[in-house]
């Protein structure tokens, strides 16, 4: 049986490295309360998959790749690398 647990997010942020490691060896769900009311939860990226399927995981893993992505290049322009113009840019993109 899974020994899962809830703990307000106070006693979560200074046990997180030990949350985790118990939600990946043995697949225990850690519930986080706020104003004693469950938020969110800590758990293993295997029970998630077994959860909610293996189509939602790729969406899932698609949209963060994504967002990772998009970080980098607004970091780049911010510094001004690979940066193009307008114009450039329209061109690339087949746009008059």
């Amino acid at each position: 049986m899974i020994n899962n647990i809830a703990l307000p997010l106070r006693e979560v942020k200074k046990r997180l490295s030990e949350i985790v490691r118990d939600a990946e060896k043995e697949d225990k769900i850690t519930v986080i309360l706020k104003r004693n009311e469950p938020s969110s939860a800590v758990i293993s990226f295997k029970k998630l998959r077994e959860l909610i399927g293996d189509d939602a995981i790729k969406e899932l893993l698609f949209e963060v790749f994504v967002t990772n992505e998009a970080e980098k290049r607004i970091k780049d322009v911010v510094k001004g690398k690979n940066v193009v113009s307008e114009e450039e840019a329209k061109k690339r993109l087949g746009w008059k």
